[in-house]
This record gives structure tokens, sequence and C-alpha cells, in this order.
């Protein structure tokens, strides 16, 4: 079964040529790892490829060191960058990034009341992955999921990744009412949603736990609009071989074709170049 983490980070040890720019307060992302490191993490866990997404925690919208790593190992990592969303020339900076210097993706942080996600000020944002084809992450809180619909039905042609299952565990209410900002966003084809670490460990308060909570995600998504992601080393407790037995454990009730579905082949629908070099153009 091909195993794609959606969703990793590298920390380098080389502050001096990458300094570290803190931009929220996260013990992991004072910590370090490097891309050697998660490699031999990778394949002590049979991961195929990784999903770097830039640790904006470690590096704001300083991309370097993920750049440097996805160009030095081109064929286990791709790479998700991170411009401001607000910034005037947010789309020359969103094509450079994309076209001149190979990212798979961009992602963006909003877990304040401000911005909004759905305010006109993000429209050049959303044009421009919109007309790059380029997939974007989301890191938001759940009472801000309903602002995703403006453009997922602005710019159908976006792809928006909706990370850790939108932080629904943190929201107030009964897990039913917790659920419903994120289930309401199936009825968009271009929503997709990417769970790690902690979506799971967290299912267990949720109505009928993982099996539960994941038969309603597929149910209102399909599995092909659902990935896994580990998390490291925001989630270190276990290593990657600890949380890829901890995935595959907490989704052993799913049938063989939807449990390879969320652990990569769903990812590679969305980020080809995730697919390992040797089966491109498999079935």
């Amino acid at each position: 079964m091909l195993l794609i983490d959606t969703h990793a980070h590298v920390l380098s040890p080389d502050r001096t040529t990458f300094p570290r720019d803190y931009g929220l307060d996260m013990a992991w992302a004072r910590g370090d790892l490097s891309a050697q490191q998660l490699v031999a993490a990778m394949d002590e866990s049979s991961i195929s490829k990784t999903l770097l997404i830039q640790a904006y925690s470690a590096y704001r919208y300083d991309n370097s060191y993920l750049e440097s790593v996805i160009g030095e190992f081109p064929d286990r990592f791709a790479g998700v960058c991170m411009v401001d969303p607000l910034a005037r020339d947010v789309s020359d900076r969103l094509t450079s990034l994309i076209v001149d210097r190979k990212f798979a993706g961009t992602r963006i942080v909003i877990v304040q009341p401000e911005p909004r996600l759905d305010d006109p000020a993000m429209a050049p944002f959303y044009e421009t992955c919109a007309e790059l084809r380029t997939p974007l992450c989301v890191l938001t809180i759940p009472p801000k999921l309903k602002e995703l619909e403006v453009p997922l039905s602005q710019w159908p042609s976006l792809q928006v990744v909706v990370e850790h299952l939108g932080l629904i565990h943190t929201a107030s209410g009964d897990s039913v009412s917790k659920e419903r900002p994120l289930l309401d966003l199936a009825r968009f084809p271009n929503c997709i949603l990417k769970f790690s670490t902690i979506s799971l460990r967290v299912a267990a308060a949720f109505e009928g736990g993982a099996q539960g909570q994941f038969e309603r995600l597929i149910d209102a998504f399909g599995a092909q609009r659902l990935m896994w992601g580990s998390d490291y080393p925001s989630t270190p407790e276990g290593g990657i071989p600890g949380l890829v037995n901890e995935m595959h454990q907490a989704l052993d009730f799913l049938p063989h074709h939807d449990l390879a579905l969320l652990s990569g082949e769903a990812a590679c629908r969305i980020w080809s170049t995730l697919r390992p070099v040797s089966s491109r153009g498999l079935a």
C-alpha cells in the first residue's frame, strides 16, 4: 500500500544560515529536525514521499530552508510554501515560488478572528492560487470554516485542503455541533480534508469514536477527499514509525480501498509529484 505523509515539517540545525522567526509560540518549533533525519525516519516507516509544510511557527514566510530541502531531495519531498496573503505583491511572490522555485502548493495560517477568510482583500491571493492550479492548505479554527464558502464557490478550480480537520475538536458544544461546520463544506467538490495524528487521538470524544467520525466524513466527502499527515515533529510521540502504526490501528475498520486512499492515493490525486516515479501512470 502506498504510504504518503502529507503533513510534516523540517527545522534546520543551522540557525545561522536559516535563522528562526517564530510566528506562533509552539515548543516544537524551537527544536531541530533536519531533512536527513526525516528521510531516515521515512525509510524506517516505509513512507515513499512526504509533503513538507512550511513551518510558520518557526520561520513565518521565510521558505529558504524548505526550498533547500526539496532541492536536495526531490525524489522524497514536495513542498508547500507560505506568503503573506494580504501583501500588495502577493501574486508576484506566489507566482515566483510556484513557477520558479517549484513549490507544489501554498498555505495560510489564520487562527485569529481577523483577517476573515472571505475578506475581499484576500481575492488576489485566491485568484492567483486558482490561476496557477496551486492547492491551498488552510490552518484555521472552527468558527472560521464557514468563511471558506466564499473562496470555494467563487474559485471552483481552487483546491482547498483543510488541515487537521479544521481543529474541530477545539470547538464548543456537543460532538454533532462540532462536526457540522466541517461537514457543511462537503458540498464543495474542491474542498479536501487532511487529518493528523491529533485528529485521530481526539476522535474518541466524538460520537462513535474514530470509526463513527470517519464513517461520517467518508460518507460526506468520499475517501478520495481525505488524506493523512503525521504532523511530525509537532506531534513527536512514538516518532514517525509510531505515528504510522497509530494511524493504521485507528483506521483498521476501513475497507482496503478506502484505507489506500487515505494513506496516500488521495494525496497523489491532488499532488501528482507525490507519486513515486516507479508507480506513475499506473492505476
